[in-house]
């Protein structure tokens, strides 16, 4: 089944209209997302909430094409920001950029005090309306980084989204997977291998001879880099990843900013977890 097929078996919001943002979600082959630069943040060393746009990219490249598509908003309480940084709960509003601004998903990501294999960190992926899409989950690994992105399960006071197993949906999707001896990790340039960190994504329970995708942490220009911890990403979605599976995937580049790049304003330590 085509990705532009899936794209008419989007959520509906509860105003009963279609939820536009999955149609543009439906269209793009991939993406980039760009953290804005808080200038306060820097001035003040208070962490402020992020905020993100996101444009559609070329699948060779990671080009910004155009005017963005989606704007992010992160919500999160302000005392929790300082003293928790990355490890801190949020919920992630994305907005499309036409006039009507429709918000038209949200990430929930619940508080994680992670300690090596204990309480491992994740995130929800929801409509506006409240549906259930997926969710992203950080296992425990010695040395790569991994993420387990996975159809929506029911849980108590979540709306399931029953068209996905319908579909064939059902289960793991995806897994993200990124080598810790990748130079990006350790020197940021923008040029040769330090300019980017790679994670392939994989089919779940599949072949990993050849990746069907891949999101990339990329450099974000000379300013931004050296003195902020605003961070970019390209995302290549599967061929033929559905909307609900693209929406998946960008909450997981949004999980790995937190987890790995967000800094903390107070000990300016990375939060990797």
């Amino acid at each position: 089944r085509s990705v532009v097929a899936m794209a008419t078996a989007v959520p509906v919001a509860a105003a009963g209209g279609p939820v536009s943002g999955f149609h543009v979600l439906a269209s793009v082959p991939a993406v980039y997302i760009s953290q804005d630069f808080e200038l306060w943040e820097v001035l003040s060393g208070c962490e402020m909430q992020n905020r993100y746009k996101v444009f559609a990219s070329d699948v060779a490249e990671p080009t910004r094409l155009g005017e963005p598509i989606f704007k992010a908003k992160e919500k999160s309480g302000c005392l929790e920001r300082q003293c928790c940084g990355p490890a801190r709960s949020f919920e992630m509003q994305i907005f499309t950029t036409d006039p009507a601004q429709t918000q038209f998903m949200t990430l929930k990501r619940p508080f994680k005090c992670t300690c090596l294999c204990f309480n491992r960190s994740i995130i929800y992926t929801q409509s506006a309306a409240g549906e259930d899409l997926g969710e992203i989950y950080n296992p425990f690994q010695c040395f790569d980084h991994i993420m387990e992105v996975k159809a929506p399960k029911s849980r108590e006071g979540v709306n399931p989204l029953p068209i996905i197993a319908a579909e064939g949906k059902s289960g793991d999707w995806y897994t993200v997977e990124a080598a810790c001896c990748q130079p990006g990790f350790f020197c940021h340039c923008p040029c040769g291998p330090c300019k980017e960190i790679v994670w392939n994504i994989y089919p779940a329970g599949g072949s990993k001879d050849t990746p069907v995708g891949r999101i990339a942490k990329v450099w974000n220009g000379c300013c931004k880099t050296a003195f902020t911890d605003a961070d970019a990403f390209h995302i290549v979605f599967p061929p033929d990843a559905t909307p609900y599976q693209k929406a998946n995937l960008v909450s997981a580049a949004f999980l790995l900013d937190f987890l790995l790049f967000e800094k903390n304003a107070q000990n300016n330590n990375s939060g990797a977890g």
